[in-house]
């Protein structure tokens, strides 16, 4: 089984977390195990802890970013070892470029990265396509390490084995809980604060632009003006006499236009609508 060690700025544990997933069928196989300082319980220390993994891994996934080249540790501890190892044929350094940044100018830039022509994850519209192809190319290390990295079956004891319990193995989305500073409060309230400023700055533009539909200065709403409008066309419409039955209907705009009669022998079309049978000429 072939240990894989992941290097990353806690910056970028989000991309770590996908990477796993999409590792998982070679650990469900048996292929790898994967370790990351996430592993590390309360207690430990930190830097003994992460130097004895480091050793002992046989691929070291170098997940590059800006914040993993501003990371001292991870430039001058755990890169550093990595490509001491490399050199020396003991493990194989994998640089998995995350976001574009000028990771060509440091040592990685001899090493061959993935994905494809060390193509930034973050910049492919289908990042689980990325994904796949990193897996695929963690795949292919492990199995040309694989007839070194198992070597021979060494000699063991059946019973001692049969007799130790079987420890299940410890989730990879396992976190610790997060202590935050002050500093990290302070953005976050002032990031918050922002966002709704921008966002009661883009509903007061759209209401000004609703308004000015309407009338430069006028305070009228869009529906309180097409209600006037309705009630200035009603008041126009010619007024029935006094307790005419078609009255509530001109009111209504259901008037219906007379035609044309014989009024006296001479046809007149001028006529008021009392009801919906009878005309009168005027």
């Amino acid at each position: 089984m072939v240990k894989v060690f992941f290097s990353y700025s806690h910056q970028d544990e989000d991309f770590r977390n996908e990477l796993e997933v999409h590792l998982a069928p070679l650990k469900c196989s048996g292929v790898i195990v994967s370790w990351h300082n996430r592993r590390i319980t309360a207690g430990q220390d930190l830097d003994r802890a992460i130097n004895k993994e480091l050793e002992v891994a046989q691929v070291i996934l170098l997940l590059v970013s800006a914040h993993f080249l501003a990371s001292d540790y991870c430039q001058k501890q755990e890169m550093r070892r990595a490509l001491e190892r490399h050199r020396e044929k003991t493990a194989v350094v994998i640089p998995v470029i995350l976001h574009r940044c000028d990771w060509q100018s440091t040592p990685l830039g001899q090493l061959r990265a993935t994905p494809t022509d060390g193509k930034p994850i973050s910049k492919f519209a289908n990042q689980h396509e990325a994904f796949a192809i990193v897996a695929r190319d963690v795949r292919a290390a492990v199995e040309a390490l694989a007839p070194t990295a198992t070597g021979p079956a060494a000699p063991h004891n059946v019973e001692a084995v049969q007799a130790q319990p079987a420890r299940p193995e410890r989730s990879s989305n396992l976190r610790v809980k997060r202590q935050f500073s002050d500093h990290e409060r302070d953005e976050f309230l002032d990031a918050s604060y922002e966002y709704m400023a921008r966002f009661f700055e883009a509903s007061s533009m759209s209401w000004r632009s609703e308004t000015a539909r309407f009338g430069r200065g006028s305070s009228a709403s869009p529906r309180r003006a097409s209600r006037q409008q309705s009630m200035a066309a009603a008041s126009a419409w010619p007024s029935a006499p006094s307790g005419s039955a078609v009255d509530p209907l001109r009111r209504r705009g259901l008037h219906t236009p007379c035609l044309p009669t014989s009024c006296n022998g001479a046809v007149s079309t001028n006529c008021s609508v009392l009801s919906t049978t009878d005309t009168r000429c005027s």
